[in-house]
């Protein structure tokens, strides 16, 4: 069962229709939580690379 509005919204788009605007928002919040983690190259941090396709 999904735990947000979100993931139920995503689970629920089974025909790919919002495909578009998903990967947008999902793309704005993977650089939104890496700006978090600090600047890249910082000792503290590492900024994972997503897979690219």
């Amino acid at each position: 069962m999904p735990s947000t509005t979100l993931e139920a919204f995503v689970l629920a788009d089974t025909a790919g229709s919002h495909d578009t605007e998903l990967l947008r928002l999902f793309h704005k919040r993977n650089l939104r939580a890496h700006m978090l983690l600090g600047p890249a190259g910082s000792a503290m941090t590492h900024h994972h690379t997503i897979q690219q396709f």
